[in-house]
């Protein structure tokens, strides 16, 4: 993902930062990338903000507002490079999305849209008894993140 983001990033980004977590007794590694406000309304930056945080009493809270969303318009590969930059992990081949303050009809929702518009296969599995942690989006890295990888290769090629 730096590599399709890459163009978009500030001078001091990406920050690597390796950390041990003693409660499972071993290192994190994350990748920060922060990209450059002149590139916010060509991103799209504040369309999806408006879209996946809701303001409720001055707060933001993370929650997709369906009626503010044309899947095609906002579904673009590089605001899905960005979805899985910020709110994604890998395990297993496979990439998880952390969607636990989703309701479940926004995670499948989600799983349509990306079938629809990337023929990404999608599920959404309960990882949890815990109520906040009931759903992780599930997609095989294989198969589709070489289609992905084309997709946004393509729009890079036709916005530059």
């Amino acid at each position: 993902m730096f590599f399709i983001l890459e163009p978009y990033l500030t001078k001091g980004s990406p920050i690597y930062e390796k950390y041990w977590d003693s409660r499972y007794n071993k290192y994190y590694e994350s990748l920060l990338l922060q990209t450059r406000p002149i590139h916010n309304d060509m991103l799209n930056i504040d369309q999806l903000k408006s879209i996946f945080y809701i303001q409720k009493d001055n707060i933001f809270i993370k929650e997709i507002d369906i009626k503010k969303l044309k899947t095609e318009d906002f579904f673009t590969p590089i605001s899905f490079a960005f979805w899985i930059m910020d709110d994604a992990h890998t395990e297993n081949n496979a990439i998880f999305f952390n969607t636990q303050s989703f309701q479940k009809e926004e995670v499948e929702f989600l799983i349509k849209s990306l079938d629809r518009i990337f023929h990404i296969e999608a599920k959404f599995i309960k990882v949890s008894n815990k109520e906040h942690y009931r759903y992780l989006f599930l997609l095989n890295l294989q198969k589709q993140l070489k289609i992905l990888f084309y997709l946004i290769w393509l729009l890079l090629c036709y916005t530059n």
